[in-house]
């Protein structure tokens, strides 16, 4: 493979320049989503996973979405976005986050089904500082 454009992976600057580059796009891209049609209501970015709660009368709901999905991936830094459907309940990170009727966030835990809890065996020769630091880290 020949990386062509962009910082090469895995410099030490690439997050940043990412992060910023990112930030730009987002400014453009958002203002008119946060100010006009004021159904964005939060939009909260770390690295690159987004978490924003939506809000609109549900006659004009999948118009917006759609219109804000197709916004979001046209754009001339060719920059692809991955969207959830429209929910109550999102998986985000490491929670999920829950609305409830009564418009409170409610999270909990929430572990990838690829997850496959693999730990060092006892019988190992790692550190015995590092086999018991195995069994706090979790909890």
């Amino acid at each position: 493979m020949r990386q062509l454009k962009g910082t090469a992976m895995g410099a030490p600057p690439a997050p940043p320049y990412a992060t910023i580059y990112f930030a730009i796009l987002e400014s453009i891209l958002l203002r008119s989503f946060m100010d006009s049609l004021a159904v964005l209501q939060l939009y909260r970015r770390y690295i690159d996973d987004v978490f924003g709660i939506w809000h609109c009368r549900m006659e004009d709901n999948q118009l917006l979405w759609e219109g804000f999905q197709k916004a979001m991936n046209n754009n001339e830094y060719k920059l692809h976005w991955e969207f959830t459907e429209l929910s109550s309940q999102v998986d985000f990170m490491d929670m999920t986050i829950t609305l409830t009727h009564d418009n409170k966030l409610v999270t909990t835990l929430y572990e990838k089904p690829t997850n496959l809890y693999l730990y060092i065996p006892s019988h190992s020769c790692h550190p015995p500082g590092l086999l018991s630091g195995v069994v706090y880290e979790p909890l």
